[in-house]
């Protein structure tokens, strides 16, 4: 386990897997690294992705400050970015993914960013960081794609970077 200081003083818990483009896994509210399904999205990505998982602050690792602020969470996934180079592809599941659009939205440097509506080892359906195509009436991305297929999409997205 590796570790960054958020700019609040608090201290977050990491791993590391892979080598490649930097993918930030951001998990729903009750998971963290030792409970959840990032661990073995993680493993399944590394041989494309540089993957860091990491403890949601109060979590697992994670230390926690308070008073509790979704700003401090969004300084935490900074942080973890900048560990991972100073840019990163974010994924993130339930209110993880809120978090990842939330950071981007607040200009955390953030490549593509993308959500899962539920377990990412099941199929879910996705939606890209911003929904200008949908406005347009064109084809959603990567719709109902199990681990496998978002492997690939992963994959094909950083190719394409």
């Amino acid at each position: 386990m590796a570790t960054v200081r958020s700019k609040d003083g608090t201290t977050i818990g990491y791993d590391q897997v892979g080598h490649g483009p930097a993918l930030v896994l951001v998990d729903a509210a009750g998971g963290y690294r030792g409970f959840g399904p990032m661990g073995a999205l993680a493993e399944m990505l590394a041989p494309s992705f540089t993957v860091i998982t990491y403890d949601r602050r109060g979590r697992g690792e994670s230390t926690d400050t308070l008073p509790y602020a979704v700003e401090r969470e969004v300084e935490d996934l900074a942080a973890v970015i900048d560990a991972a180079g100073g840019s990163a592809f974010v994924e993130g599941f339930s209110s993880g993914a809120v978090l990842g659009l939330y950071a981007a939205g607040q200009g955390v440097p953030i490549t593509h960013g993308d959500h899962c509506d539920r377990d990412p080892g099941t199929t879910a359906r996705h939606r890209r960081t911003g929904t200008g195509h949908q406005q347009r009436g064109e084809r959603r991305p990567a719709t109902r794609l199990g681990g496998e297929g978002r492997r690939r999409t992963a994959q094909r997205r950083a190719s394409a970077a």
